[in-house]
Protein backbone atom coordinates (compact mmCIF):
# COMPACT_ATOMS: atom_id res chain seq x y z
CA UNK A 1 0.00 0.00 0.00
CA UNK A 2 1.36 3.42 -0.82
CA UNK A 3 0.85 6.70 1.03
CA UNK A 4 -1.43 8.10 -1.69
CA UNK A 5 -4.17 5.62 -0.72
CA UNK A 6 -4.16 6.84 2.89
CA UNK A 7 -4.00 10.49 1.78
CA UNK A 8 -7.20 9.95 -0.24
CA UNK A 9 -9.01 8.54 2.83
CA UNK A 10 -7.66 11.42 4.93
CA UNK A 11 -8.77 14.03 2.39
CA UNK A 12 -12.29 12.56 2.35
CA UNK A 13 -12.43 12.85 6.17
CA UNK A 14 -11.16 16.44 5.94
CA UNK A 15 -13.55 17.22 3.06
CA UNK A 16 -10.44 18.58 1.38
CA UNK A 17 -10.76 17.03 -2.07
CA UNK A 18 -10.94 20.10 -4.30
CA UNK A 19 -7.58 19.71 -6.09
CA UNK A 20 -7.64 23.38 -7.15
CA UNK A 21 -7.95 24.71 -3.61
CA UNK A 22 -6.50 22.29 -1.01
CA UNK A 23 -6.43 23.38 2.63
CA UNK A 24 -3.70 20.83 3.54
CA UNK A 25 -0.69 20.08 1.37
CA UNK A 26 0.46 16.54 0.61
CA UNK A 27 3.51 17.30 2.77
CA UNK A 28 1.35 18.05 5.82
CA UNK A 29 -0.68 14.88 5.25
CA UNK A 30 2.49 12.78 4.80
CA UNK A 31 3.94 14.17 8.03
CA UNK A 32 0.85 13.20 10.07
CA UNK A 33 0.63 9.77 8.37
CA UNK A 34 4.35 9.14 9.07
CA UNK A 35 3.92 9.82 12.76
CA UNK A 36 0.78 7.66 12.89
CA UNK A 37 2.60 4.82 11.11
CA UNK A 38 5.48 4.84 13.62
CA UNK A 39 3.01 4.98 16.50
CA UNK A 40 1.28 1.84 15.18
CA UNK A 41 4.58 0.09 14.45
CA UNK A 42 5.38 0.50 18.14
CA UNK A 43 1.89 -0.24 19.48
CA UNK A 44 1.18 -3.32 17.33
CA UNK A 45 4.83 -4.46 17.07
CA UNK A 46 4.76 -4.45 13.27
CA UNK A 47 7.49 -3.98 10.64
CA UNK A 48 9.63 -6.80 12.02
CA UNK A 49 13.15 -7.20 10.64
CA UNK A 50 16.13 -9.37 11.54
CA UNK A 51 19.24 -7.20 11.49
CA UNK A 52 22.77 -8.63 11.44
CA UNK A 53 25.86 -6.60 12.36
CA UNK A 54 29.51 -7.00 13.18
CA UNK A 55 29.35 -6.01 16.86
CA UNK A 56 31.24 -3.05 18.28
CA UNK A 57 31.03 -1.39 21.65
CA UNK A 58 29.11 1.53 20.11
CA UNK A 59 26.93 1.16 17.02
CA UNK A 60 24.49 3.11 14.92
CA UNK A 61 21.34 1.09 14.29
CA UNK A 62 17.94 1.97 12.83
CA UNK A 63 15.47 3.34 15.36
CA UNK A 64 14.04 0.26 17.06
CA UNK A 65 10.46 0.28 18.35
CA UNK A 66 10.57 -3.09 20.09
CA UNK A 67 13.26 -5.77 20.37
CA UNK A 68 11.98 -9.36 20.22
CA UNK A 69 15.36 -11.08 20.34
CA UNK A 70 18.97 -10.00 20.60
CA UNK A 71 21.87 -12.46 20.23
CA UNK A 72 25.63 -12.02 20.29
CA UNK A 73 27.34 -14.97 18.56
CA UNK A 74 24.17 -17.04 18.96
CA UNK A 75 23.88 -16.43 22.72
CA UNK A 76 21.14 -14.21 24.19
CA UNK A 77 22.23 -10.64 24.80
CA UNK A 78 20.18 -8.68 27.34
CA UNK A 79 18.64 -5.36 26.26
CA UNK A 80 18.07 -3.07 29.24
CA UNK A 81 17.57 0.53 30.23
CA UNK A 82 20.90 2.36 30.62
CA UNK A 83 20.71 2.46 34.45
CA UNK A 84 20.21 -1.33 34.64
CA UNK A 85 22.72 -2.05 31.88
CA UNK A 86 25.55 -0.17 33.63
CA UNK A 87 25.02 -2.27 36.79
CA UNK A 88 25.03 -5.58 34.90
CA UNK A 89 28.38 -7.46 34.92
CA UNK A 90 27.47 -9.29 31.69
CA UNK A 91 27.44 -7.84 28.17
CA UNK A 92 24.24 -5.82 27.87
CA UNK A 93 22.85 -3.73 25.01
CA UNK A 94 21.28 -0.36 25.80
CA UNK A 95 19.94 2.60 23.84
CA UNK A 96 22.21 5.64 24.15
CA UNK A 97 19.88 8.07 22.34
CA UNK A 98 18.96 8.68 18.72
CA UNK A 99 20.32 5.86 16.59
CA UNK A 100 23.19 5.02 18.98
CA UNK A 101 23.30 1.72 20.85
CA UNK A 102 26.05 0.53 23.20
CA UNK A 103 27.06 -2.94 24.38
CA UNK A 104 28.17 -2.44 27.98
CA UNK A 105 30.95 -4.85 29.09
CA UNK A 106 31.62 -5.73 25.45
CA UNK A 107 34.28 -8.43 25.17
CA UNK A 108 34.20 -8.98 21.41
CA UNK A 109 32.19 -11.12 19.06
CA UNK A 110 31.60 -12.07 15.44
CA UNK A 111 27.87 -11.46 14.90
CA UNK A 112 25.12 -9.40 16.53
CA UNK A 113 21.64 -10.46 15.43
CA UNK A 114 18.61 -8.41 16.44
CA UNK A 115 14.99 -9.21 15.62
CA UNK A 116 12.95 -6.07 16.17
CA UNK A 117 10.11 -3.81 15.08
CA UNK A 118 11.82 -0.98 13.22
CA UNK A 119 10.52 2.59 12.95
CA UNK A 120 10.22 3.93 9.41
CA UNK A 121 11.73 7.21 8.19
CA UNK A 122 9.33 10.05 7.37
CA UNK A 123 7.39 9.71 4.13
CA UNK A 124 8.48 12.18 1.44
CA UNK A 125 6.18 11.40 -1.48
CA UNK A 126 2.62 10.10 -1.97
CA UNK A 127 4.13 7.24 -3.98
CA UNK A 128 6.20 6.02 -0.98
CA UNK A 129 5.32 2.52 0.22
CA UNK A 130 4.05 2.18 3.78
CA UNK A 131 5.49 -0.44 6.10
CA UNK A 132 2.01 -1.28 7.38
CA UNK A 133 -0.54 -3.31 5.45
CA UNK A 134 -3.93 -2.34 4.03
CA UNK A 135 -5.69 -3.21 7.32
CA UNK A 136 -4.09 -0.09 8.84
CA UNK A 137 -5.26 2.33 6.10
CA UNK A 138 -8.35 3.67 7.88
CA UNK A 139 -6.61 3.77 11.28
CA UNK A 140 -3.71 5.78 9.80
CA UNK A 141 -6.12 8.24 8.19
CA UNK A 142 -8.18 8.59 11.39
CA UNK A 143 -5.05 9.17 13.51
CA UNK A 144 -3.78 11.81 11.08
CA UNK A 145 -7.23 13.42 11.02
CA UNK A 146 -7.35 13.65 14.83
CA UNK A 147 -3.93 15.35 14.78
CA UNK A 148 -5.17 17.83 12.16
CA UNK A 149 -8.27 18.61 14.23
CA UNK A 150 -5.96 19.85 16.97
CA UNK A 151 -4.47 22.34 14.48
CA UNK A 152 -7.72 23.64 12.95
CA UNK A 153 -9.43 26.52 14.67
CA UNK A 154 -13.14 25.94 15.07
CA UNK A 155 -15.39 26.04 18.12
CA UNK A 156 -16.74 22.60 17.13
CA UNK A 157 -13.36 20.85 17.12
CA UNK A 158 -13.63 19.36 20.65
CA UNK A 159 -16.91 17.58 19.78
CA UNK A 160 -15.62 16.44 16.39
CA UNK A 161 -12.32 15.33 17.96
CA UNK A 162 -14.14 13.20 20.55
CA UNK A 163 -16.25 11.50 17.87
CA UNK A 164 -13.27 10.64 15.66
CA UNK A 165 -11.11 9.61 18.61
CA UNK A 166 -13.79 7.03 19.46
CA UNK A 167 -13.92 5.91 15.80
CA UNK A 168 -10.13 5.51 15.92
CA UNK A 169 -10.36 3.44 19.11
CA UNK A 170 -12.90 1.14 17.43
CA UNK A 171 -10.71 0.79 14.32
CA UNK A 172 -7.72 -0.18 16.47
CA UNK A 173 -9.90 -2.78 18.22
CA UNK A 174 -10.76 -4.25 14.80
CA UNK A 175 -7.05 -4.48 13.95
CA UNK A 176 -6.30 -6.18 17.30
CA UNK A 177 -9.11 -8.68 16.69
CA UNK A 178 -7.81 -9.39 13.19
CA UNK A 179 -4.26 -9.91 14.49
CA UNK A 180 -5.52 -12.16 17.31
CA UNK A 181 -7.44 -14.34 14.85
CA UNK A 182 -4.39 -14.56 12.62
CA UNK A 183 -2.16 -15.60 15.53
CA UNK A 184 -4.62 -18.07 17.08
CA UNK A 185 -3.77 -21.75 16.85
CA UNK A 186 -5.99 -23.55 14.38
CA UNK A 187 -5.76 -27.03 15.87
CA UNK A 188 -9.11 -28.70 16.30
CA UNK A 189 -9.41 -31.24 19.08
CA UNK A 190 -11.96 -34.02 18.89
CA UNK A 191 -13.19 -36.37 21.60
CA UNK A 192 -14.10 -39.07 19.09
CA UNK A 193 -11.91 -42.14 19.33
CA UNK A 194 -11.46 -44.73 16.62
Amino acid sequence: MNAHEVIMILRSLLRDDDRENLRFSDGECLDKISHAQNEYISEFRENIHTLTYTPKEQMRLPRLAYIFECKLDGKPLAFKHISSALKNPYPTLYHAGGDRYVIHNFKGGEELRITASVFEPLLTSPSDELALGFEFAKALALRAYCDMLLVQTSPHNPQIYGFYKEALREEKQKIRALKNRANAKSTIFSTIQI
